[in-house]
């Protein structure tokens, strides 16, 4: 028998390319470390569309993307930046 037909390619080094295809996911405690808002005002920024969008990965269990998280504070950022440059102007 070929042991080629039975086990799976990976690539050089042995390692599945799927874990790097699954998106970093942040949870409610690490988010909460991350940005200084309560679960409640958390839920009000996502239903005015001003915050990433939860994912419900169960009943009692939400994450949010880790990339949306990052952009989302690089805005902020961004904006402070940009309020900081007009006053300078003014």
């Amino acid at each position: 028998m070929d042991d080629r037909t039975t086990q799976p390619s990976f690539p050089k080094g042995g390692v599945s390319p799927m874990p790097s295809a699954v998106p970093k996911l942040v949870t409610a405690k690490e988010l909460s470390a991350k940005i200084p808002y309560s679960a409640v005002h958390v839920w009000r920024l996502e239903q005015k569309g001003e915050f990433p969008r939860r994912i419900h990965l169960g009943c009692n269990r939400v994450a949010w993307l880790e990339a949306e998280i990052l952009e989302w504070l690089a805005r902020k950022l961004a904006e402070r930046e940009a309020a900081a440059l007009t006053r300078e102007a003014a």
